[in-house]
Formats: structure tokens, sequence, C-alpha cells
């Protein structure tokens, strides 16, 4: 009775999968070979492909936001022939440290997923979302997610973030030192001369500024040194120092930037 109850068992699978494969065209469309593979699957047990494998970033791709990208591998098709994902991971969810000179700056953590642009079974074509900010330059990892929920091991790469170019107000700059090797010095909003002011007409308004006056110009080729110290803090990394040489020769001034280094 047992092998009995198999055999129409069995007959009773091989009936519906052939009526399945008869039906006419429903308003759902025609069936396909990747319906038939899910129809068959949904009756029995299907084994999944591979894994993924993410083997190379093709060169041309642009790490950065707004960049287009193309992963190269294998194993990236589903069975039901549905496109997956491609997700962009930045920093760690425990944060990765970044050294910036003699300081550190800890990258947060930023998952997205790309738009994707084509999909194959050996590539897949995306492009990173133009609005990831607060971020820098740093590691990140490239990873295919399949329709069925299988996942690759990711690939690193290097991502180049945004650079947002702004000039900081004076206010948030500090001075540390201002040279007064000269008659008359202003550094900023210090200056040990009534005498001595920011001209209005320096636009845009700069960020930091420095006049050292000698009353009594010098013989030619002579110069009175002197070192101006600023420090800022950036909210991505910490406390930075500018380091401006003073180099005074008349009864005007000559303030050049000479070192920005962060410090701890």
């Amino acid at each position: 009775m047992k092998r009995i109850t198999v055999l129409l068992t069995l007959i009773e699978i091989a009936i519906g999968v052939a009526g399945l494969l008869q039906q006419p065209a429903m308003a759902q469309g025609m069936l396909t070979g990747k319906s038939v593979h899910a129809g068959l699957c949904s009756i029995t047990t299907c084994p999944l492909p591979p894994k993924p494998v993410v083997k190379a970033l093709d060169p041309a791709s642009v790490v950065t936001p707004g960049g287009k990208v193309v992963l190269q591998g294998a194993n990236f098709n589903s069975p039901d022939g549905n496109p997956g994902q491609i997700v962009l991971k930045i920093g760690s969810k425990f944060g990765i440290p970044i050294r910036l000179g003699d300081n550190g700056y800890r990258q947060p953590y930023v998952e997205r997923q790309l738009t994707v642009l084509g999909w194959a079974d050996g590539h897949v074509f995306g492009q990173i979302p133009a609005d990831i900010s607060g971020v820098m330059d740093g590691p990140a990892r490239f990873e295919v997610w399949r329709a069925d929920g299988s996942k690759s091991d990711p690939l690193t790469d290097h991502f180049t973030a945004i650079r947002d170019l702004t000039i900081l107000p004076m206010d948030d700059v500090t001075l540390q030192s201002c040279s007064t090797n000269g008659d008359t010095n202003l550094c900023n909003h210090w200056s040990d001369s009534t005498q001595l002011n920011i001209p209005p007409n320096v636009l845009p308004s700069p960020s930091l500024y420095g006049s050292h006056v000698l009353f009594i110009p010098l013989p030619q080729g002579h110069l009175v040194n002197g070192l101006d110290v600023f420090n800022f803090s950036l909210k991505n990394g910490g406390l930075w120092t500018i380091r401006t040489s003073s180099k005074t020769a008349t009864t005007g001034h000559q303030v050049a930037p000479e070192i920005m280094t962060p410090r701890i």
C-alpha cells in the first residue's frame, strides 16, 4: 500500500506540473521559464545556487557620491530572475579611526543602497547616492545582495568624499600668539595699537588677518621675522593649528601661511 501511495502522489505532482505548463496565457502574462521554475520550486525543494561572489571593481568605476560603479563577479542572478541590491557600507558600527596628521577622527557608519542600472550574472551596474555626506575619505565596502536573500562577502575599495569649500568666520578662529616684533602689530581682533585695524575692503571676510608695521623702514635686504599662531576646530577633523610667518621690512606688512597641522 505504501508503494502505491507514493506512486499516486508522484502521478498527482506530474499532472499538476503538466497542467501548469499547458496553462494558456492569463491576464498576468505568458508563462516563462522563470515562472515555471518558480512553480516547480513551490511544490518541491529547489537548491539555491552558490552565493554571489564579488571579485573586482571595474577600473572605470567612480567611488564617490553620485559616482557609477560596475562590480564584477559570479552568481549574481537569483532563480526567479529578479535583480537584487548593491549595498555600499562606509565606516563601521563600532567606528573606524582615521588619522589626520597627529590627530584622529572616527568615521561614522553609513549604509546605502545603490540605484541599480544593470544586472547580469557576472556584472552589476549601479549609481552611488549623491546625497552621502558627513563622512571623510576612507575604506568602503560593496556587497551584492541577491533577490533570494543570499549575500556576497564584501569587496573593499577607497571612497572619496565630496569636498565642501567654505571660509570659516573669524570668530571661529582662536588666536594663540601674535608676533610683537613690529612697532605695531595686529592679529585678527587683537592689536597693540589703536592705529591698526582690518581694512573694510578685504573681501570676502578672512578667517585670519595679520598686520605688522615698522615706523622706520629697514635697509634693503633686512627683515624682521615673527610668528603668528591660530587654532580652529572642525567637526570632523579635531583641533587644527595654523602658523603664519611675518616678514616685515618697511611700514607695510607681509603675512604668509607656512604650516597647517592638526593637534590633539
